[in-house]
């Protein structure tokens, strides 16, 4: 029998290979539907500051989800990647000016221009993923970086990732070190943990 370790890895790999065979004209019509579904979720209008993936190699857009913060007056927090301690740093981005490559080619804010926030007063994470199942786990990238973010942050901050559908599988594998979503928002359905969080 496959050990979690294997098992996650060859669902990784199966995923990001259909995720990246996605036609751009549905993966603009899905990332359109999965934002906004986001914005009329409650968890999103009424949280003043959020954490916000840029999103990178085939990831839900979250382009639109962080312009309308920008308008509203939210405050928008990105991850800086701190790889050593494999662990995250919420800047807050006034602007896509503030962003330049990061770690692993990844946008990330430019820590000597941008206020850091406390991870205690993160209200929301708009969360990334390769697959998750319909109890709301989740298969990250393999690095851990939001598992050990969810410690630091406030008990009642919420968690959101954005999938396509086909990242929706029967069942994720996981360990004691893996923490679930809240909710998942697809192109065609939000489906939200049930039981206690």
């Amino acid at each position: 029998m496959k050990d979690i370790k294997s098992l996650k890895k060859e669902l990784r790999k199966r995923i990001l290979q259909e995720r990246s065979q996605i036609a751009s004209d549905f993966r603009d019509k899905a990332d359109q539907s999965i934002q906004g579904s986001v914005q009329r979720m409650w968890e999103y209008w009424q949280a003043k500051k959020i954490l916000y993936y840029v999103d990178y190699r085939g990831e839900v857009s979250t382009k639109n989800l962080i312009d309308t913060g920008f308008k509203a007056g939210t405050i928008v927090c990105v991850p800086l990647t701190i790889p050593k301690t494999r662990s995250i740093l919420a800047y807050q981005i006034k602007s896509w000016h503030d962003l330049q490559p990061g770690n692993y080619g990844i946008m990330e804010p430019k820590p000597k221009q941008c206020p850091l926030i406390d991870l205690r007063d993160i209200e929301l994470v708009i969360t990334p993923g390769v697959a998750f199942d319909k109890d709301c786990n989740r298969l990250g990238y393999g690095g851990g970086y939001y598992d050990r973010l969810v410690a630091k942050l406030p008990v009642d901050c919420k968690r959101i990732a954005l999938a396509y559908q086909l990242q929706i599988v029967a069942s994720v594998p996981f360990g004691i070190y893996d923490v679930p979503v809240d909710a998942i928002v697809t192109e065609k359905e939000i489906i939200r943990r049930k039981g206690p969080k």
